[in-house]
């Protein structure tokens, strides 16, 4: 992040080598297109080029992205058509990939504390040591939420 504060153009391009499937999977939650998700990915990193001078370095650079695209897909989802509008086009020729419309779906019943704490597990690979501290609390709440969203995902599967 100091990096991209102090300009240097290429640690943009770091940070997407290294977080931009992450970055991408987040906003795919938000978005119903692919391209949509791509428009996403990109004003997210417009905004951290930008807002990198407010990253206080003794916080989480995974989390301040994860919250900096989070924010971005709600803007955009703010700003255009509404969802069904967007699924509709479905029979227009545009084919919504199935898998990905469940995952989306079954994010939508989350809380988005939940939410976070999924993409911190399975596409930060975050460990529950390192969630705990970042959220403040013990492994074992870590761990305690955790198996209480895949509870709640599950039963949502079973439908």
């Amino acid at each position: 992040m100091k990096s991209i504060a102090d300009g240097k153009i290429s640690a943009i391009g770091e940070l997407y080598a290294t977080l931009g499937k992450v970055m991408y999977t987040v906003a795919a939650i938000y978005a119903a297109q692919p391209a949509d998700t791509e428009d996403i990915v990109h004003d997210s990193l417009v905004k951290i080029a930008i807002q990198a001078k407010t990253f206080r370095e003794n916080k989480n650079a995974y989390a301040w992205v994860n919250t900096v695209v989070k924010n971005t897909a709600k803007d955009y989802l703010r700003r255009s058509r509404s969802r069904t509008e967007k699924y509709e086009e479905k029979e227009s020729g545009y084919v919504i990939d199935e898998n990905a419309m469940a995952i989306r779906e079954a994010f939508q019943i989350l809380t988005e504390s939940e939410r976070d704490l999924m993409t911190y597990i399975y596409w930060y690979g975050m460990t529950l040591e390192e969630i705990g501290k970042l959220l403040h609390i013990t492994k074992s709440a870590v761990k305690k939420r955790a198996d209480k969203v895949l509870l709640k995902l599950k039963k949502f599967f079973e439908k």
